[in-house]
């Protein structure tokens, strides 16, 4: 539920570059390495996070003794256990928080200063490591931990006298927090606001401290269920859960089906801005609605529904359901994804080309949109999109047993960690033995980039103030860079270019000057797989001239004189030719062209309907006016 990463390099220009990223490596990734969380009884992961260190993972523990590579204590029936690792997947500290009663952890964060944020659901009293006592059978639990994992800065319980659960934590960027879940409870305890139905959203906003700013119970007449909070970047928050609820309390539309997914826009004061339900005839879940770099919300779950409502294609079982809306809600797409049987969804995360990551776990053999076959009782299941949701590759991953529930992110461009529970021995791509009956199972995935190769062919053409390089494209380049300079200077100057195009225009320089210049190739969004610069190659500038002129022989017109047409032909030097105009000799317009160049820089027009004479043709190449004359002849 979960994290998502964002590439903040270059951002307007790295955006052609994510585009050309998802197709120019279209390879479903290796497992590069593996690891085992556990003790001698059952662990259940909940979440994992990429952190300045590495990793955290999060789940609870039933284990009664330190055994295995868990080396904290046990407090009560369940507790929150939380693993950091390295980036190699070496355990840098595990820590065990809990009290007497049954304590279920749900979704972690690292916070600025280094340390962690942890929600989760508490029936415990005071007792073992929990400081706070509860208000109802069960309460939010929020924890806020040092950088070390050990120590305990504050602790906060929220809750009614009913049931609360809480299920998203995420800190804002006033360095507070956002916490989200479920409730039944009426007003008691801290909560200020009655039920609507009999689970409700409840919401509330916390200071730096975890004390609350503001609360909100958002629901219709029957039970809502929150998995998700996100903080917008307008300072509001994108909610995603969902809802069997008629239009009622909050909630402004009908259910479609017997659940739907249900997303709420909240302002940064918590006041609903918009809501919208999206579902078919029958059950859709939804547990992610995360903010996408386009301005607009990825929704994940599943869905069982056949082709209703918003859904275009018939389920096969539990099937991920992923639905792109724009920033009002508004559905752009929507893809039904799935196998012959059952599958249960995890979490998505947005990748630096601007395509998505759906994980979670399957129980179906090849079939559909699976190509690989069931390797043991449920697996993990990894599916790659673009940015319009077509599937790129998928991936199986399991032993001979079963794989529960599966979570991933992404810490670089290139590869993938993917989590989950585990019952399986050493057996298909497990390759580590459990130390209980259900362990952490974590894989890192490494997608092995395209060879990325260096431009040649450099060719340029040159006037007094500036020149036009040109290289041959490299297919899987998703952009480029041309350093250049004056020859013999230390420093270079640098250009970045889109995928689409091969060359540049350098402007300004100087006239009559000499220019050294490079090329590489760019392969990755975040510049960790480039080429090597080209050898260098040389231009001079052309003789310096008088202002308003060009130097150059800009337009070419052939045949001259001419019939019934005429071809004209542009100078290489120029990136942006318009504004064809061709006049007679006493300066009225006779004919205006609004045909662009071909590839070739040319253009043919027809001249039947002009008299036979002189005329003068003017044309605006890069903002600068260019004059020619041709003749006409019959």
């Amino acid at each position: 539920m979960k994290k998502h990463i964002y590439l903040n390099t270059f951002r307007s220009w790295l955006m052609w570059l994510m585009l050309g990223m998802a197709t120019a490596n279209a390879q479903s990734p290796e497992v590069e390495w593996q690891a085992i969380f556990g003790g001698s009884g059952n662990e259940f992961l909940k979440d994992v996070a990429v952190t300045n260190s590495g990793y955290v993972f999060l789940g609870d523990t039933w284990s009664t003794v330190n055994t295995g590579n868990k080396t904290c204590n046990h407090y009560g029936f369940e507790d929150y256990w939380i693993v950091a690792t390295d980036n190699a997947g070496v355990k840098l500290w595990d820590v065990c928080m809990g009290g007497a009663g049954y304590d279920r952890p749900a979704d972690i964060d690292q916070t600025s200063d280094g340390g962690f944020i942890v929600i989760g659901e508490s029936t415990s009293g005071i007792s073992g490591s929990k400081e706070v006592p509860g208000y109802g059978n069960s309460d939010y639990w929020l924890i806020k931990l040092a950088d070390n994992g050990y120590t305990s800065e504050w602790q906060k319980v929220f809750g009614g006298t009913g049931s609360d659960d809480g299920r998203s934590v995420e800190q804002t960027a006033d360095g507070g927090y956002i916490v989200a879940g479920v409730s039944t409870s009426g007003i008691s305890g801290n909560k200020t606001e009655a039920s609507r139905g009999y689970d409700d959203y409840w919401v509330l906003k916390l200071d730096t401290y975890g004390n609350i700013e503001w609360q909100r119970t958002i629901g219709g007449d029957m039970g809502e269920w929150l998995y998700s909070v996100h903080q917008t970047p307008d300072g509001g928050f994108i909610l995603g859960g969902s809802s069997p609820s008629s239009a009622s309390g909050e909630k402004t539309e009908p259910s479609k089906g017997l659940r739907d997914y249900w997303i709420v826009k909240l302002n940064a004061t918590g006041d609903i801005e918009w809501q919208n339900v999206i579902g078919g005839n029958n059950n859709d879940q939804l547990y992610d609605a995360i903010p996408t770099t386009d301005g607009g919300y990825i929704l994940g779950g599943h869905s069982d529904s056949g082709i209703s409502g918003d859904k275009s294609e018939t389920a096969r079982d539990d099937d991920y359901w992923i639905v792109k809306v724009d920033g009002f809600g508004n559905i752009v797409w929507e893809n039904t994804i799935s196998g012959s049987s059952l599958e249960q969804f995890g979490n998505i995360f947005e990748t630096p080309d601007a395509g998505f990551l759906v994980v979670g776990k399957s129980i179906s053999g090849a079939g559909y949109d699976k190509t690989e076959p069931l390797i043991g009782g449920d697996d993990y299941w990894i599916v790659r999109l673009d940015a319009s949701g077509n599937v790129l590759w998928d991936n199986t991953i399991g032993g001979t047993g079963v794989e529960s529930l599966a979570y991933g992110c992404q810490p670089d461009a290139y590869t993938y960690t993917i989590a989950g529970t585990s019952w399986s021995g050493i057996s298909g791509d497990k390759t580590l033995a459990n130390f209980g009956g259900s362990d952490f199972w974590m894989v890192k995935l490494f997608t092995e980039p395209n060879d990325c190769q260096t431009p040649d062919g450099l060719t340029s053409v040159t006037l007094p103030d500036k020149a036009k390089v040109k290289w041959n494209s490299v297919p899987d380049a998703i952009g480029y860079k041309v350093r250049y300079r004056v020859e013999g200077d230390e420093a270079w100057m640098t250009r970045y270019v889109k995928a689409d195009k091969h060359f540049t225009i350098l402007r300004p320089l100087a006239c009559t000057t000499t220019y050294e210049w490079q090329v590489m190739s760019i392969c990755s969004p975040d510049f960790t797989w480039n080429s090597p610069y080209s050898e260098s190659a040389f231009f001079a500038t052309a003789a310096c001239r008088l202002p308003g002129t060009t130097g150059a022989q800009p337009v070419t017109v052939f045949p001259n004189p001419a019939n019934e047409s005429i071809t004209i032909s542009f100078s290489d030097i120029y990136e942006n030719i318009g504004g064809i105009n061709i006049y007679t000799l006493t300066g009225q317009l006779a004919l205006t062209i609004t045909e662009s160049p071909s590839d070739n820089d040319v253009v043919t027009i027809s001249t039947a309907g002009l008299d036979p004479g002189l005329y003068v043709i003017s044309i605006e190449c890069d903002q600068v006016r260019e004059f020619g004359t041709f003749m006409i002849a019959r």
